[in-house]
């Protein structure tokens, strides 16, 4: 959207530590601690042209810090977890490639600080293991001088958009 570059085209890594604490029968609340790459990359079609976008690679570097709201249900005798909640992220260092074939550049275009909106679910294979998938949008945008946020009706600037999957050990 902030970049034209929308879509899941650039996989990064996001590895990290959870604790939860249960408040009621089928609800916790949860923090983590993870590192996560966000990011985008152009397209190019099967000639070599580009498809969109203002640069080829962008890659950002986050410690991150999810509080979620997780709510246990079950269904056909399966269980689930729903989550939501807010993050906050701190860049540690970013890339940025304006073309294909060209080398790093030097200017820094993100802010420092990421504020965005998580929203998941898990299925519960036993008590110690989850499998989960989590949808992170900012709610701001993380371009520098760029005050649009996700909700503004024009313009939503720079804004990171992130799936994420994995396996969740509980010890």
């Amino acid at each position: 959207r902030g970049d034209y570059m929308v879509g899941y085209n650039k996989p990064g890594t996001n590895l990290g530590l959870t604790v939860a604490y249960p408040f009621r029968k089928n609800f916790d609340i949860s923090m983590s601690l993870s590192f996560s790459q966000k990011g985008s990359r152009r397209t190019y079609d099967r000639f070599g042209n580009p498809q969109c976008g203002t640069w080829h690679l962008i890659r950002a570097n986050y410690v991150e810090v999810p509080i979620l709201i997780n709510y246990r249900i079950s269904f056909f005798d399966k269980e689930f977890v729903l989550l939501g909640g807010l993050s906050m992220a701190r860049l540690m260092s970013e890339t940025l490639k304006f073309g294909q074939f060209t080398g790093i550049e030097s200017e820094k275009i993100l802010r420092t600080w990421e504020y965005a909106f998580q929203l998941g679910a898990a299925y519960v294979i036993n008590d110690n293991l989850n499998f989960f998938i989590r949808h992170s949008t900012s709610i701001f945008s993380v371009a520098q001088g760029d005050f649009s946020f996700f909700f503004s009706p024009y313009n939503v600037g720079l804004i990171n958009l992130a799936a994420s999957f994995g396996i969740e050990r509980k010890f």
